[in-house]
């Protein structure tokens, strides 16, 4: 049977959107070949498929579907054919087949979620041997002393650091947990601070835990008669940029604003990987002889609305918005996942006309996420993409209507902020500072009460233990950590969605000053010295700029809510600003878990000669998820890379301003990013510390920073008007406490 008449029945079966999409095609036409199974049997299966896994009757068949029916049918082939050997079949017993390498990556017999259709990242069984297996997480030696930044047995000394800078360049070496959850306490699944078995200030992750702690802070400066603070705080960039109107956007700005967006990462591209000047940056959309360079942007494809696949998709929506009771279709149907649909690469108007183009990575494409990074290879390797990601790729359009790519490339992150010797000497040696002690700085993140009930609780739990001289070091040792220096505070204060918000007898402003505002002013009384520094979110009932990017608390909201001390500042959501010489990056959108959410991991199939191991590049460090994600928000430059943001989200998005979300000329050296879809972790990613933090009322923690001065030695004896770099990862530690 020649491919034409399998695929004029295979559409008679299952529907004329199987020939629209290649990849569902080809997976569909490999099945029926490789296992000898007719178009009719193919579509039985499928309808039973639905049946046993509950699918809406509207369910089109997807290339997930599709592989799971292969798994299926190769786990039934592989057991007639076992029972054949084991009854004697002799010579005409056959050899099981097997699915190909690129979709058998996990246990057929015995996955339960397979049975049941839930898609998620297939668990490997663990080898004999490490040695040359490209898919073992790597684990740090038995052997390695205990005086690691993580501290424990099987860490890397701190002698030897793994995240300490090489001569190949401080940004290009990693470190990150030797597992998800930290090494030295045990693993906890709970989310909920009502519910979680942490003890009361235990540490639930730690960095440096090796560094003493030193009980140093504003109270020092309280106890001394100063009341100015040991720190100097400074905005990166000016407050009044975000106050824009939010409900006056153009379809052609933000047109606009999405094209040039590319143009701008297409110059920075081709200056990091060293492009010819003479070589142009071409459309993956023409066909061509040659290899190209193109940069372009990740997105979603889009079957048109009229046809099958466009009916199908809606009715798919349609259905998930039933079952959660979502009754409106615009939001219920959004846009589709990139594993749904497939992948295109969107061009700009300069450089591609606009055109969207599909995408196919050949087998052994290279990875690279720095210059500096050797790349795979041509290794077999995985590969996470999300929509609004944008790349540069090298391959070729052969006239198939699709580009195919040999070799993609991420932006670099930016470089980190430096400063002079003489004035690092300034910030932590002079007597009217810090005086060559460590400073302290704690950051709590919204929601503040629980769902139940507008208490505040867990916030006023927090402030006890800060107005007592700090939190203790540990559940067991009482000794204080110290007042902080500067108390970072991320909404939401009083969410809009709190469901007791509606029903109180208390207006917003007066339950905020009752509860922060009163709060704020008695720890500031106690301890002058002490900065507060507040970010609003886009749920805050208090903020009337409802967008994001979201300026600060207005003058009118402050004075109504009790922040008139002059060491609160209400700064914009996203943040960037100094704390000394450290750059600090926050922002209260959830920006990890819609990166979660929205990615797609795919799978590389190595090259037949491969040059590399995927061992040596940036790839090998990208199975861990959360550092996997705090390099994408990195590379791309941006506190939501995302876009468009997933509807699920709710969050109000202005594209106009999204210059604002950006990094400014610099990579923070501490990253703050609060998330609700994913546990409190530390992470040191091309030499930034990323922290999610959690929240004060779902999961219980606070992270506490304390940062030691540079060595006096090492600062007296270089010039005074040397650059050096903050160095955070080295001499902070940093911790997770539950409260």
């Amino acid at each position: 049977m020649v491919a034409s008449e399998l695929t004029v029945r295979l559409s008679e079966h299952f529907g004329a959107y199987i020939a629209c999409d290649p990849a569902l095609l080809t997976e569909a036409t490999s099945i029926c070949k490789h296992y000898g199974v007719t178009p009719e049997d193919l579509f039985y299966k499928w309808e039973a498929f639905a049946i046993n896994n509950h699918l809406p009757k509207s369910e089109p068949l997807t290339i997930d579907h599709a592989r799971e029916l292969r798994k299926i049918i190769a786990a039934a082939v592989n057991a007639n054919a076992a029972a054949s050997v084991a009854g004697g079949g002799g010579e005409h017993a056959q050899t099981p087949l097997k699915p190909s390498s690129a979709l058998n990556r996990g246990r057929i017999a015995g996955d339960f979620t397979a049975m049941l259709g839930i898609k998620s990242t297939p668990n490997k069984t663990a080898p004999a041997s490490n040695v040359g297996s490209v898919f073992q997480t790597p684990v740090r030696s038995a052997s390695a002393s205990i005086n690691s930044p993580f501290g424990g047995p099987g860490a890397t000394p701190a002698s030897a650091s793994a995240y300490k800078p090489t001569s190949a360049g401080v940004r290009d070496a990693d470190v990150h947990m030797s597992d998800i959850d930290s090494p030295l306490r045990p693993a906890n699944n709970n989310t909920s601070a009502s519910t979680s078995k942490h003890a009361q200030f235990s540490i639930l992750e730690s960095l440096n835990e090796h560094i003493p702690l030193t009980g140093s802070g504003s109270q020092l400066a309280a106890s001394s008669g100063k009341k100015t603070s040991r720190v100097s705080l400074a905005m990166a960039t000016d407050p009044k940029a975000w106050n824009y109107r939010y409900m006056f956007e153009k379809k052609g700005e933000r047109s606009q604003v999405l094209d040039d967006r590319i143009d701008d990462y297409a110059g920075i591209l081709r200056s990091a990987y060293s492009i010819d000047e003479s070589e142009e940056l071409g459309d993956p959309s023409l066909p061509s002889q040659e290899p190209i360079w193109v940069v372009g942007r990740v997105c979603p494809a889009l079957p048109a609305p009229e046809s099958s696949a466009g009916q199908t998709l809606r009715a798919k929506f349609a259905s998930r918005s039933k079952t959660t009771d979502n009754t409106d279709d615009a939001v219920a149907f959004g846009l589709p996942k990139l594993s749904e649909t497939g992948l295109v690469l969107e061009s700009s108007r300069m450089m591609g006309s606009g055109n969207r183009t599909p995408i196919h990575f050949n087998k052994g494409c290279i990875v690279r996420h720095t210059p500096q990074d050797p790349g795979t290879g041509g290794a077999a390797t995985t590969l996470s993409l999300f929509p609004g990601q944008i790349v540069l790729c090298k391959g070729i359009n052969a006239g198939a209507d699709k580009f195919s790519i040999d070799e993609i490339c991420f932006p670099p992150p930016l470089p980190l902020a430096v400063h002079t010797v003489e004035e690092a000497m300034d910030h932590s040696y002079a007597k009217h500072k810090l005086d060559g002690r460590p400073m302290n700085i704690v950051a709590a993140c919204g929601p503040f009460t629980d769902e139940g009930d507008l208490e505040f609780k867990p916030w006023h739990r927090f402030m006890d233990s800060l107005e007592s001289g700090g939190l203790p070091f540990s559940e067991l040792d009482a000794t204080r950590r110290g007042v902080p220096d500067t108390l970072i505070l991320m909404g939401p204060f009083i969410s809009v969605k709190h469901a007791k918000l509606a029903f109180s007898d208390e207006m917003p402003a007066e339950m905020f000053k009752r509860h922060f505002g009163t709060r704020l002013e008695r720890l500031g009384e106690k301890y002058p010295g002490m900065g507060v520094v507040v970010v609003s979110s886009t749920e805050d009932v208090l903020n009337v700029h409802a967008s994001y990017p979201q300026p600060g608390f207005g003058k009118e909201e402050v004075e109504g809510m009790g922040l008139k001390r002059k060491g609160v500042r209400c700064l914009p959501n996203p943040s960037v600003f100094y704390i000394n010489e450290l750059v600090v990056g926050v922002t209260t959108v959830d920006s990890l878990g819609d990166v979660k959410s929205e990615e797609m991991v795919t799978r590389i199939e190595a090259a037949a000669a491969q040059t590399g191991t995927v061992g040596e590049s940036v790839a090998s460090k990208n199975k861990e998820t959360n550092t996997r994600w705090s390099r994408s928000i990195l590379s791309q430059r941006t506190f939501y890379p995302v876009f468009p943001p997933p509807t699920t989200s709710g969050l109000s998005y202005d594209t106009s301003h999204s210059h604002l979300l950006q990094f400014p000329a610099v990579t923070p050296d501490l990253l703050v990013l609060p998330s609700r879809k994913t546990k409190p972790f530390i992470r040191v990613v091309n030499s930034a510390t990323v922290v999610q933090p959690g929240s004060v009322a779902e999961t219980g923690s606070v992270v506490c920073i304390q940062v030691a001065a540079l060595p006096r030695d090492e600062l007296e004896g270089r010039d005074e008007m040397e650059s050096i770099n903050a160095r955070l990862w080295d001499r902070a530690r940093v911790d997770v406490i539950a409260i």
